[in-house]
C-alpha cells in the first residue's frame, strides 16, 4: 500500500498550482488596476498604411501618458463626416509623425490642438477641426497613403503635411504576431507585459515593449538621423520629392492645399548652419512652389540662450539632452523648463515647444491667406 505520504502528494501538487494560478490573477488584477501593464497602446497591421494604432478609450504610450485612440486608429477624438450642415466648419487635417502625434505630452498640449483652438478664436463665427494623423514611425509614403485612405472622404479645407530630415526613408512593415491561441493570450496579459518591459529587455519606456524589428527600425532611423542628406541618401529624396509632388497634386485635385510643415528638431539648434530639410525644400523641383511654414528661427531664438547658458556651465548640451531615461537632470528646473524639446528625449517636443510651434504655423497660416480677414 502506498505511504500516506505518497498519497498526499497529488493534494500538494494541485494546492500549488491553485495557488500559483491565484497569485498570477491577483497579480494581474493589480497591475491593470493600479499601472499602465496590459493597457499598453497596441500596433495593427493594415495593408495600406502598414500599421495603425488598436482602438482604445485609454492606452498609455511610451512615456505612460493616458492615450485615447478612435477608430481610424489615431489618436484623436471621432471625426464626424462633413454633412449638408456643416458648411461653415473650417477642417484642417495634418499628416505627421511622433512629434504630431503629441509623443511625451497630454493630447490637449499638442501643437495640433492648440492650433485648433488658437484658430477657432481667431476666426470667431466658424466651427474649426484639425484632424490629427500622426502616428509614430510614420514616413512620408505613410502620410500619403493616410490622405488617399482616411483623410479624402472628410474634404478638408487644408492639409498640413508635417515633416522632418528623416521623413524620406522607406517604410517598416508591421509583420503581426504569431502563434496559438493560448500564446497570443498570454502577450496580452499585464503580466507578461510587466515581464516584457521590467525584467526581460531591463530599462524600458514606460508605454509599451519594443519586438526585435522595432528596435532594428530604430537603430536605423538614428543612422539616417545623423547624415540624413548624405550622398548615399540622395535617391531617397529624389523619391521624395515625386511622392510629395503626387501628393499635392491630389490634395489640389480635391479643392484643397498641401502645406509644408518642416518641424524644427534639436541637431537643428546645435548645427543652426547645417543642413536642414526646411531650407532644402525651397531648391527642389517642383515641390520649391508649394507654400511652406519653417518655425526654426523661434524655436532658435528660444533655444539659443539655453544652450548657451548650459555650455557656459561647462557642460556638454548632447549629454544633458541625452536621448536616454535614468540619468539625474543636470539642470535646474528654472532652465529645464524652458526647453523645447524633452531632455532625455531630444527627438520630441515639450508642451512649451508644442506651444510656441502652434504660434509659428497660426502666424505662416495667417501671412498664407489661409486664416484672418
Amino acid at each position: 500500500m502506498p505511504s500516506a505520504s505518497a498519497a498526499g502528494r497529488p493534494f500538494v501538487v494541485r494546492a500549488l498550482i491553485l495557488a500559483l494560478m491565484l497569485g498570477l490573477l491577483a497579480t494581474e488584477w493589480s497591475l491593470r488596476s493600479y499601472t499602465s501593464y496590459g493597457a499598453s497602446v497596441e500596433h495593427k497591421a493594415d495593408s495600406d498604411l502598414g500599421w495603425r494604432l488598436q482602438t482604445a478609450d485609454l492606452a498609455y504610450g511610451d512615456s505612460g501618458i493616458a492615450l485615447r485612440i478612435n477608430s481610424h486608429g489615431f489618436r484623436d477624438q471621432e471625426w464626424l463626416p462633413p454633412g449638408p450642415g456643416e458648411g461653415d466648419v473650417f477642417r484642417i487635417a495634418v499628416l505627421g509623425d511622433s512629434v504630431t502625434f503629441g509623443a511625451g505630452v497630454k493630447e490637449s498640449d499638442r501643437w495640433t490642438d492648440l492650433l485648433q483652438g488658437a484658430i477657432c478664436a481667431e476666426t470667431g463665427q466658424r466651427d474649426v477641426v484639425v484632424m490629427n494623423l500622426g502616428l509614430p514611425g510614420y514616413t512620408l509614403e505613410q502620410m500619403a497613403q493616410c490622405y488617399e485612405h482616411v483623410v479624402r472622404p472628410y474634404k478638408p479645407d487644408l492639409v498640413l503635411l508635417a515633416l522632418n530630415d528623416i521623413s524620406a526613408r522607406p517604410a517598416s512593415v508591421l509583420e503581426p504576431e504569431h502563434g496559438s491561441a493560448l500564446a497570443q493570450a498570454v502577450r496580452g496579459t499585464a503580466v507578461y507585459d510587466f515581464w516584457q518591459r521590467s525584467i526581460s529587455v531591463g530599462a524600458h519606456a514606460t508605454g509599451r515593449r519594443y519586438s526585435s524589428r522595432e528596435r532594428a527600425e530604430h537603430r536605423r532611423v538614428k543612422a539616417i538621423w545623423e547624415e540624413p542628406f548624405a550622398p548615399a541618401h540622395e535617391l531617397m529624396w529624389r523619391r521624395f520629392i515625386r511622392r510629395t509632388a503626387e501628393l499635392a497634386d491630389a490634395v489640389r485635385s480635391d479643392g484643397s492645399q498641401l502645406v509644408l510643415i518642416p518641424l524644427p528638431a534639436f541637431v537643428h539648434c546645435r548645427q543652426p548652419e547645417g543642413p536642414r530639410l526646411a531650407a532644402r525644400l525651397a531648391d527642389w523641383e517642383p515641390i520649391h512652389e508649394l507654400p511652406r511654414i519653417d518655425s526654426f528661427s523661434g524655436v532658435l531664438k528660444v533655444m539659443s540662450p539655453l544652450l548657451k547658458h548650459v555650455e557656459e556651465l561647462g557642460l556638454d548640451p548632447d549629454m544633458v539632452w541625452s536621448n536616454g531615461a535614468g540619468l539625474e537632470d543636470p539642470l535646474d528646473p528654472h532652465w529645464a523648463d524652458q526647453s523645447l524639446f524633452f531632455l532625455h528625449d531630444r527627438r520630441h517636443l515639450t508642451s512649451t515647444g508644442h506651444a510656441l510651434v502652434a504660434e509659428e504655423i497660426q502666424a505662416g497660416l495667417r501671412k498664407l491667406g489661409f486664416i484672418g480677414a
